[in-house]
Order: C-alpha cells, then sequence, then structure tokens
C-alpha cells in the first residue's frame, strides 16, 4: 500500500532590536584618537510546531471490528484496539505532533580603544572588548564575553588575536523535535571481533558481559571453551528506534583562542593573504551522536551508567535466536563531556587587472588538526576520547577556490569546493578508528571537488541577465548520504534575470 504522506513544520521568530553606536570625540579623544562604542538591546521570541500525518499518529480512518471482535470508530488511537502505535511505514513507533516556544532579552555592549598609532613599530595598536548577557525563558542569565588586540607594526603587516566565552542555549528543534521512526544499523561493540577495537578493550568487555548477562546471554554465548570472549551479534539486519528532540539538554560553554596575521605587501597592490590559529574547547557541548557512537559510548565509559546506555535495548529472551542482539536505539543530542578542536584559516585574494579585464582570484581554506570528542570518567580514570577527525562531513581539508573576470557590463566566474577524503557513513559505521578493519579501502570516500560556473550582462543600471551550470562535472552524493556534499540532482543549467526598479 502506497500514500501520500504529509508533515507539517512551522517556523516563527520575532525579533526586537536597538542599537546605539559612535565614539567619543564629542566628548574627548585619546592620543591615538577616540574610543569606539556600541550598546544595544534585542528581544527575540522564537516558535516551532510539527504536525504529523494521522497514519503516523495512529489515528484510525474508518470505524470497524477487530479480528478479536473489539469495536473501533473512526479517529480512536490504533493503540487503544491492538499492539501497534501507528499506521505508518514503522506499526511500533507512534509519532506525536508538538509545539514549543521560548524568549530571550539581551542586552549587550562593544569598546575599542586605540592605544597607539602612527608611529614607528606601532603604526596600530587597538584594544576591543565585549559582553553580552542574555536572560531565556528557558534557561535564566547566562553571559558572553570577549576581548582582543590587533597591532599593525607597519603598513603591510597586521597582527590580531583574541579570546572569547560564549554561551549557546539548546534551540527549540534541539530540545523538543517530536520523536520519529528510523533504523539502525551500527556495529555491535560487543561483538568479539569489536572489542579490539576500544580504547580500553578490557573495560568494553567487562562491561559487554555485565551487560548480556543482565539481558539473559549465557557463559556459553559469551565464552569459548578456552575460557576467551566469544559473542556474536546475532543481528543480520537493521533495527527500529527513533531520532528526536531532548528536553534535558542544558546550555554549552565555549572557550576560543585565536591568532593570526594579515599580509597586504605594498610592491604586490591587491594582494591579501591571510592565516589564523584557532583553539576551541566547549564543555557540556551538544552534539547530535551517531548510532555508532551511541552504542559505543555505552560500553566504553567507565560503567553501564551513563548517559549512553538509556538509549538502547537488547532482547532479553533467552530462547530467542536473537537474544542479546541490539532492538531499539534513541538517537538523539546530548550534552558531551567536552569537544576540543583547533585547526588553521588560510585566505588570499589577489584582485589586478590585464588589458582592461578585472581578475579576482580568490582562496579561502580550513585546515583541522583536532576534532575530539571527550567524555570524562570516574575519579582517577582516563577520559574516554572519541576521534572524529576524517569521518564524514569532518573533513581535515576543506576549500573555496574562485576565478573571476569582468569586462564592462559582462563577468565571468568559475568556483570551486573541494573537500578531503572521509569515512563512508555506512548506516553510521563509519568510525575513523575501525573503518579499515571493518570496510578496509572501500570505507573511505576519495576527495571531491564540486565545480560552478557563472556569467552576468549588466543590461543597464536596473537590469541584470545571468545564467551558469551549477555542479559543473555532474558529482553525485557520497554512496552513504542523500545530499552531500552535493545535491543528488547532479548538474543543472539556470538563467534568470534581476530587475532593481531603485536604480532606473
Amino acid at each position: 500500500m502506497t500514500r501520500d504522506r504529509l508533515i507539517s513544520e512551522d517556523i516563527e521568530q520575532t525579533v526586537l532590536q536597538a542599537i546605539v553606536s559612535g565614539d567619543s570625540s564629542r566628548f574627548f579623544s585619546l592620543p591615538a584618537g577616540p574610543i569606539g562604542f556600541a550598546v544595544g538591546f534585542e528581544y527575540r521570541e522564537e516558535k516551532t510546531a510539527q504536525d504529523f500525518d494521522p497514519f503516523d499518529r495512529g489515528i484510525l480512518p474508518v470505524s470497524g471490528v477487530t479480528s478479536e471482535g473489539v469495536a473501533f470508530s473512526a479517529g480512536d488511537f490504533v493503540g487503544d484496539v491492538s499492539n501497534a502505535g501507528s499506521l505508518g511505514e514503522d506499526p511500533s513507533i507512534t509519532l506525536l505532533s508538538g509545539a514549543s516556544e521560548y524568549d530571550t532579552t539581551d542586552y549587550f555592549a562593544e569598546i575599542s580603544v586605540p592605544l597607539l598609532a602612527n608611529l614607528p613599530g606601532a603604526q596600530e595598536l587597538t584594544a576591543n572588548g565585549s559582553f553580552r548577557r542574555s536572560d531565556y525563558s528557558t534557561f535564566g542569565e547566562n553571559d558572553t564575553y570577549g576581548y582582543g588586540l590587533v597591532w599593525q607594526p607597519i603598513e603591510d603587516v597586521r597582527v590580531r588575536g583574541s579570546f572569547s566565552r560564549a554561551v549557546r542555549v539548546p534551540n527549540l528543534f534541539e530540545l523538543f523535535s517530536p520523536a520519529q521512526g528510523a533504523f539502525f544499523r551500527p556495529a555491535d561493540p560487543c561483538d568479539a571481533t569489536q572489542i579490539s577495537t576500544a580504547p580500553d578493550p578490557a573495560l568494553r568487555q567487562a562491561n559487554c558481559v555485565a551487560d548480556l548477562r543482565a539481558n539473559n546471554v549465557s557463559d556459553d554465548e559469551l565464552f569459548a571453551a578456552d575460557g576467551t570472549y566469544a559473542f556474536q551479534d546475532p543481528l543480520s539486519a537493521g533495527f527500529p528506534g527513533t531520532t528526536g528532540g531532548n528536553s534535558a539538554l542544558t546550555e554549552e560553554v565555549a572557550d576560543t583562542v585565536t591568532y593570526g596575521v594579515v599580509l597586504q605587501p605594498r610592491f604586490v597592490p591587491g594582494l591579501t593573504l591571510t592565516v589564523d590559529y584557532w583553539d576551541i574547547e566547549i564543555e557540556d557541548a551538544i552534539v547530535a551522536i551517531s548510532s555508532q557512537n551511541i552504542v559505543n559510548g555505552c560500553y566504553d565509559s567507565p560503567s553501564l551508567s551513563n548517559a549512553f546506555c538509556p538509549l538502547i535495548s537488547r532482547n532479553p529472551a533467552a530462547d530467542s535466536a536473537q537474544n542479546g542482539g541490539l532492538t531499539s536505539l534513541n538517537q538523539t543530542r546530548l550534552n558531551f563531556g567536552a569537544v576540543e578542536a583547533e585547526g588553521y584559516d588560510l585566505g588570499a585574494l589577489y584582485q589586478f587587472e590585464v588589458m582592461g579585464i578585472g581578475v579576482d582570484l580568490s582562496m579561502n581554506a580550513t585546515r583541522q588538526d583536532q576534532l575530539d570528542l571527550i567524555e570524562p570518567s570516574s575519579p582517577g580514570e582516563p577520559a574516554v576520547v572519541n576521534p572524529e577527525l576524517g569521518e564524514m562531513r569532518r573533513p581535515e581539508w576543506a576549500s573555496q577556490f574562485g576565478v573571476g573576470l569582468s569586462y564592462g557590463p559582462y563577468s565571468l566566474s568559475w568556483s570551486g569546493v573541494y573537500y578531503d577524503e572521509m569515512t563512508l557513513g555506512y548506516e553510521d559505521g563509519g568510525e575513523i578508528e575501525t573503518i579499515e578493519q571493518n570496510y578496509g579501502g572501500a570505507g573511505v570516500a576519495d576527495a571531491r571537488l564540486i565545480q560552478d560556473i557563472r556569467g552576468a550582462w549588466q543590461a543597464s543600471d536596473a537590469i541584470t541577465v545571468y545564467g551558469g551550470v551549477s555542479n559543473l562535472t555532474n558529482r553525485q552524493p557520497y554512496v552513504s548520504e542523500f545530499g552531500y556534499p552535493v545535491s543528488p540532482r547532479g548538474a543543472y543549467f539556470f538563467m534568470g534575470v534581476t530587475y532593481n526598479g531603485a536604480a532606473r
């Protein structure tokens, strides 16, 4: 049977903001110049609602009588007359509609103080700072702040550094998104072949033995005749579960340190080069945990009393051929212990003219050296570190390139986005630590370049005609993804006209 499925989602945001900015020149100035400032107020209200199809909610469309003789009417819940929870694709999962809202009031201030100017070795030396207090209806008050320094020893070189403390509260989707049905097939960390992939194989095995015994798996299934651990995952297919929000989330706190250099050499007019190093540490990070990380986290934690184990269940029926196998999983966001990330941002822009043709060359790249999820442990025990760098959507290198040409009213541009190799998802089994063991070379996606071209003709001040090709070489999404790093529709052509009435 097929059906039309309708899911309605509404998001509404109301924002009121007032900002006053200026400098101190009307009242006083420092030897290097006036102090710049900005102060402001912002009120923001957000509402969201999600309404599922009646079939998903288990609402019976007609009246009738069950095979057991129980009568039901149109509009009744199927769970009142059966063991089902839905009339959708997975009858075991009821999808509930929901709505939520919150509001916040912010007060903020920024200041820029010139310390030195137009001196030998200090063309500019400026300190800046910022502060924001936010009062959320859901989480109360939170403060964020930052400070930094800009030093320009000569005209060609600018050095900058900053520190910031940011607090992010979970949004409505992360908190209250209704549960939706899903299927999962992570590698079972308790399978004997997976024990050696753990950060601490002995700890994982001990936790697996304890949990499997609690689910009535006999020692004959757990151990071989010589006493070695030998449990085998009894599943041959995926199992059902849910994805959705987590109303128990709390705010995350991030500290970011950056240092950078900007070069604009006078002997190469139009050239700008930038290099910035960044280091980010997030406490209680709000992270969308993959199914593989959930099951691994359950058994790699110091004990089974952790945030992950309540999200999964196993088959406790001793007489079942799938005894001990995973039976359900709730994939949601969690406040992870910490996230640590560091890397570099590189930028280059060169603008010049040749024979009346304007040329723009640009490049922006990010090289990431670390991306670790860190789960705290019991006192005296090492923390559990889960490296994420190199996994799907977390490449070591990501870059954007551009070449633009312009001549009078005509322009032509080429742009490219490059992604370094990454592990394929393979139903959330693509962990960088185990990808080679589980899938060999087939588990890693090659580096990929997505290219676009665009041309335009400015027919007048008010009219511009444009066209081009997106995804020029017809690249497709990775086999484990629906729309990453590019849309599945492949290469496509576009053309259009813009009209600006104000420019007539």
